[in-house]
């Protein structure tokens, strides 16, 4: 079982099946690290399976083949960045999940990449993107 460090709604675990009959999942966690944390832990790794074996019980003999970590990418204003990059002409980002981004990622790289291939914005993303007011901290370059 391949396992990564995702934030759902705190105490609820996230999975998805794939390949070769392995699950990728997470959990959300109450007080996330800032910084560029990517260190795995027993205490993440408990917290996960006890709370996966609520949720699915037929998985409490499943064995754990490797866990992993990855950062965890925050606005300053906790909303993604979804759209164009003025600055970079033909560049797109979607970014700023907050950990959502493993359950988000299907429909809105779907709708995303037909905003581009339509070349007109996606109106559900407006409040996303780094034109709208209000946005510019978030968008800054660092």
């Amino acid at each position: 079982m391949a396992e990564a460090s995702g934030r759902g709604p705190v105490g609820r675990p996230l999975l998805q099946p794939v390949h070769a009959g392995e699950i990728v999942g997470g959990i959300g966690q109450k007080r996330v690290r800032e910084g560029l944390n990517h260190d795995s832990s027993h205490a993440f790794l408990g917290l996960y399976g006890r709370s996966l074996v609520r949720a699915c019980p037929v998985l409490a003999k499943v064995k754990v083949l490797r866990q992993w970590a990855g950062c965890y990418d925050l606005t300053p204003d906790a909303n993604p960045i979804v759209g164009p990059v003025d600055e970079v002409e033909g560049f797109h980002q979607a970014s700023g999940f907050m950990g959502h981004g493993f359950m988000m990622a299907p429909i809105v790289g779907k709708l995303l990449a037909e905003a581009i291939v339509r070349g007109t914005p996606e109106p559900r993303f407006e409040a996303w993107g780094c034109g709208g007011s209000g946005r510019a901290s978030s968008c800054r370059s660092r």
